[in-house]
């Protein structure tokens, strides 16, 4: 007989499963509406609303009580600070002083990361609307990896390459 705290792993492995996949289904209609607005028209308005709108209806799906990268990490080039509003700051020190602000969305270990000011934030080329990636994350004691899904900022695929640890 299968009992009740094995019912309940169960149901929580597949309610993560699915909030990963439908993050995943997210990400990669984000990325073609991202596209779309690159190709000139009036698309730009109506993307960013979608996008907008898209991402208030997957926060609904997560539960923001459980963000496992709230805090402070460092990998010596940069400094990343993940706060329980779901937003983030990113600051750089190459000689000068460059920080960046943005905001995340997590599912499991899916994050969507979203930049909105800073010196160094991702856009696109064509306007100022803000590039949204899409990575993986690994924990392993205070230790945080970053694998990409996509992202068209290659800066900041750069920078999250790169291992953190917990301050």
């Amino acid at each position: 007989m299968i009992s009740a705290k094995e019912v309940h792993n169960v149901r929580t492995q597949a309610m993560q499963t699915l909030q990963t996949l439908i993050i995943l289904a997210f990400c990669f209609c984000l990325f073609s509406l991202s596209a779309c607005g690159r190709e000139g028209g009036n698309t730009r308005q109506e993307t960013t609303s979608t996008r907008n709108a898209a991402e208030e209806a997957l926060s609904v799906l997560i539960d923001d009580s459980q963000n496992p990268l709230m805090g402070t990490w460092t990998n010596g080039d940069c400094t990343l600070t993940f706060q329980a509003d779901n937003t983030y700051s990113a600051v750089f020190n190459h000689g000068e002083v460059h920080e960046i602000r943005g905001t995340i969305v997590l599912s499991g270990n899916v994050l969507i990361i979203t930049d909105f000011e800073g010196t160094s934030a991702c856009t696109t080329s064509t306007n100022s609307q803000t590039a949204s990636g899409c990575y993986t994350f690994t924990l392993n004691g205070n230790m945080l990896s970053f694998s990409l899904f996509h992202d068209p900022c290659g800066y900041r695929a750069t920078f999250l390459g790169i291992a953190f640890t917990k301050r």
